[in-house]
């Protein structure tokens, strides 16, 4: 295994995938420490460097906003950034294809990348050509795998994100619990008070 760049490594360390594909690895009788450490090497950082920067890819307008790190802004151009994710997208799905129960593992690199890209934020002028790139490389099964998950955010069944100031209230509640608990309404003053 070669050392990840550091790029890769500290896009990778913001992803929980490798947590979830061990997790269910532990689930067999049959799990080995060199099956454990053949998944962690395949997830760290190739598919987990993909899952965080595909993160930043649709979320790159709210992280303007914001003024959170857009990862994407770590590549000197939005060419660079292209090549580089397509050349990603190649490599979680080649890791993936090496691993013990390979199809789950391709399967799952495909879907988490197609549920990013099925995201309206994926087809912004911005971030297109790059989502594009990236679909390229995921080979033959991404494109219904896409056609799915748009579907069914089309049918309401989506994921949906609430936007940062946005809070769910239960009747008659008139500020989120956790604003009441540190006591500061984003109305302003002691929501301690209301």
């Amino acid at each position: 295994r070669t050392s990840p760049s550091p790029s890769s490594a500290s896009a990778a360390a913001g992803s929980s995938l490798s947590v979830h594909a061990l997790l269910a690895a532990a689930a067999s009788p049959e799990l080995t420490a060199q099956d454990v450490a053949t998944i962690d090497s395949a997830y760290f950082p190739r598919i987990g460097a993909l899952h965080s920067l595909l993160d930043s890819l649709v979320d790159e307008q709210e992280d303007t906003a914001t003024g959170q790190l857009r990862l994407l802004d770590c590549y000197p151009s939005r060419r660079e950034a292209m090549a580089a994710l397509g050349q990603l997208a190649t490599g979680a799905l080649q890791a993936a294809q090496e691993l013990p129960h390979s199809a789950n593992h391709s399967l799952l690199v495909t879907a988490m990348a197609c549920s990013y890209l099925a995201a309206p934020e994926a087809s912004s002028n911005s971030v297109d050509g790059i989502a594009r790139g990236v679909q390229a490389s995921l080979g033959p099964l991404a494109r219904p795998m896409l056609l799915v998950f748009k579907l069914r955010r089309l049918a309401g069944g989506g994921a949906r994100r609430a936007s940062s100031d946005t809070a769910v209230l239960a009747p008659g509640q008139s500020e989120p619990a956790a604003v009441v608990s540190a006591g500061v309404s984003p109305r302003g003053g002691d929501a301690r008070a209301l």
